[in-house]
Order: C-alpha cells, then structure tokens, then sequence
C-alpha cells in the first residue's frame, strides 16, 4: 500500500530564508516549504498560507538561500515512494517547484546548513548531520564533502571573508578556524542558541539569540550588544541584506521581522 498523504501543516519551523533577487521569504517546516507574505503586509494566520510550496510536504529539516537558490536536506513527502528516510543534500533553483539532488542521495539528514560564497564566487558548505553529529563541509558547492569536528550545537554560521565557523553550543560559542575540524570557546560571547552572519552596511558581524530570548549582535570592532528580544523560544532565524536588512525570526508569535535587530517587529504569520 503506498504512503498516505499527510495534511498540510504549518507547525514547526526549521529554517527562514530570503531570496535576495526578489525578497520574498520561505519558512521550511515539517510539512514542507511556505511562501510567507511580505513584510509590512496585514499579517495572516498560519491557517491561511495554504499548502507547501507544490503541494510537497517534505520535512525540510535544513534550509538556506544563497541568491535564488535553495539548499535543503531532511526527508521525503510521506505521500511519495521512496526508498530511504533521508534526502541528502538537494538543492532548487524555481523557487522550491522542483527540487534535484546535489549529493549523498538517501544518506545525508543535515539539520543545519550555512552557505558562504567568497569573493571569487567560491561556494563553500557547512552542515550538520544529524545521523553522525559531525560538522560536514564542502569546498565545492555540495558536491564532495569532509567531516570535521563532533560538536553539539544548536545552529551554525560562516564569515563569507575569513572562512570562520561559528556554531552555538551550551558552553559558548565555538569557533573554528580551520573549516571545523577543531572548535573552541569564545569566552567573551554570550551563549547563544541561534546564530546568523551580518553583511552589513558599513561593517559586517553576528547575530545571535541567547536562551532567554535576547538578540545579541557584535558588528564590526564593537563589542557584543544587547538590540532587542523575541517572544517565547525562537525556533529559527535569519538575517539577509537585501533587498532590504531584515531579521526574520519564527518564535510564539509566529513569524516576524525586524529592521532594527529586535528592537521592534512586524508579524508576518500569526500562530
């Protein structure tokens, strides 16, 4: 008998990207890829975004943008035949229509991933799989791939410049120099759970949210700051400089954005 179609379900939020050509936003959850209004728009109820994005209900379990083009991980649509749980490293260039798979078919269940690409257009990844525990990182866009340290984390991002990993842990930040083969502490930071890279304006830097909800940011040369909170646990975040700077986070209100790191917000989703 073949796999039974799940309902359409908002639920849980993985991962938060922005397509930097066109603006608009995506939230991937367990029921698969939403398009999300746009910001400053009247906000919807959760309800009211429909189904995922071609009717496809993977569970998206990583998820990022660079440019137009998504990356992904996780597993099937329990409504297709497949003949294993993971999807590996997948990626789609139409807005999530359709997705093709980059590498490790059926073996690979990242629950993290960062894009980084370098000034000569170099496009480096940074991923955790969940089946390993083991930060995985390719040089080549996802095709091949070595695994660096075993670290317990939350969330990780890249400086695109330096190649420096950055992964939140429940001691710290860790902080790689070496393409996470080896990680340690930042004892100046604050211990943070989610994490994300600034391009900023004048200076680039980190955001982060700490366990009680503080948004956190270190631009630059300055220190880490106090900018803002969220509401309740936040279940993911990101930040994209274009087309316009916005913090994009999913917590208990739903999700929202915000152009000041925190300091006030604007609901997109409501829950």
């Amino acid at each position: 008998m073949p796999p039974q179609s799940q309902p359409a379900v908002f639920g849980h939020v993985h991962g938060l990207g922005v397509d930097s050509v066109t603006g608009v936003a995506y939230a991937a959850t367990h029921g698969g890829l939403f398009e999300l209004p746009p910001a400053g728009a009247t906000p919807i109820a959760a309800a009211d975004l429909g189904d995922p994005i071609a009717g496809r209900a993977q569970d998206t379990m990583g998820f990022t943008i660079d440019g137009r083009q998504m990356f992904g991980s996780g597993h099937p649509d329990p409504a297709e035949q497949s003949a294993t749980p993971n999807l590996g490293f997948i990626t789609s260039n139409d807005s999530a229509q359709t997705w093709q798979t980059l590498s490790l078919g059926g073996e690979a269940d990242f629950h993290d991933i960062e894009v980084v690409r370098d000034a000569a257009g170099a496009l480096s990844v940074y991923a955790v799989d969940a089946r390993t525990g083991q930060i995985t990182t390719s040089t080549d866009g996802g095709v091949t791939w070595h695994s660096g340290a075993d670290v317990i984390m939350r969330d990780l991002t890249a400086d695109p410049a330096s190649g420096t990993v950055y992964a939140t842990t429940e001691q710290g930040l860790a902080v790689s120099d070496d393409d996470g083969a080896t990680f340690e502490v930042d004892p100046d930071a604050p211990v943070m759970y989610l994490i994300d890279w600034v391009d900023g304006p004048s200076a680039d830097g980190l955001v982060g949210i700490d366990p009680d909800g503080t948004v956190w940011t270190r631009i630059g040369a300055e220190d880490w700051q106090k900018r803002g909170s969220v509401s309740g646990d936040a279940e993911a975040m990101a930040y994209s400089p274009v087309p316009q700077p916005v913090l994009l986070v999913a917590d208990a209100r739903g999700i929202v954005t915000s152009d000041d790191f925190g300091a006030t917000w604007l609901a997109v989703v409501e829950r």
